[in-house]
């Protein structure tokens, strides 16, 4: 969100320079086409790309919110392949453990390091374990702590705590071992929410707000400035 604010004021500040200066310098009209409307079009197409960002996350966060949650093995194996969802379950105390300065975790992010296991293992209500496969998920509302002798502060994941995992469902094959040619469903996370379903809910409610201002900051910005574009013109081809 701190890229789409920076964004948006970068690209008015930039707008307001041009009008508020450039303008008054221009004297026929092929000086605005050649000089004013390029980068005029350049501005506009970063805010319709900051506006596309915006629009991006504010989709993102209303169907983490509207998809119902998933609390057992069995209904994750209804649900088709690269299906989104909401896992609900707890992280699995089968999960390896990691040191960092004297404490264990099963995954952590501080200020200087952090720590995402491949296979983060969550335990359903009906003992099943589900894998997420990969790393790259946004951790969010994670426990904190502070640890080592400069007390940074950590944010972790730990044995039997409450998770949810939201994402999309796939399904991995086994080609060796006991169950080879078994169909073994897992999850790509986009975020592991740390808590229950109903916290993760007031949770995300709360971070919708910026997605949605940002769109219509943007779309206003948009607006604006090619408003104030098109009177320029209007005025530079009726003095010339």
């Amino acid at each position: 969100m701190w890229l789409n604010i920076v964004i948006f004021l970068y690209s008015c500040f930039v707008a307001l320079i041009l009008f508020k200066f450039g303008l008054p310098t221009f004297k026929t009209s092929d000086d605005f086409y050649r000089r004013l409307l390029p980068a005029i079009a350049v501005i506009l197409l970063f805010l319709g790309v900051n506006l596309t960002m915006a629009f991006l996350a504010k989709l993102s966060i209303t169907q983490a919110l509207t998809q119902p949650p998933v609390e057992s093995f069995e209904q994750l194996q209804t649900i088709g392949t690269g299906e989104p969802i909401v896992l609900v379950g707890e992280v699995s105390i089968t999960n390896d453990l990691v040191t960092d300065r004297d404490r264990e975790y099963v995954a952590f992010v501080a200020r200087d390091k952090e720590w995402k296991p491949l296979d983060l293992l969550i335990d359903t209500a009906d003992e099943g374990r589900v894998i997420v496969e990969n790393s790259s998920y946004a951790h969010r509302h994670w426990p904190k702590e502070q640890n080592g002798v400069n007390r940074r502060t950590v944010q972790y994941l730990q044995r039997k705590q409450p998770v949810i995992a939201v994402g999309k469902t796939v399904a991995m094959q086994r080609l060796t071992g006991e169950q080879a040619g078994a169909i073994d469903t897992r999850i790509y996370a986009d975020m592991i929410f740390g808590g229950s379903h109903a916290e993760m809910v007031t949770h995300l409610k709360r971070r919708l707000w910026g997605p949605r201002v940002m769109m219509g900051l943007n779309a206003f910005g948009i607006g604006a400035i090619a408003l104030m574009t098109l009177t320029a013109g209007f005025k530079l081809l009726a003095r010339s």
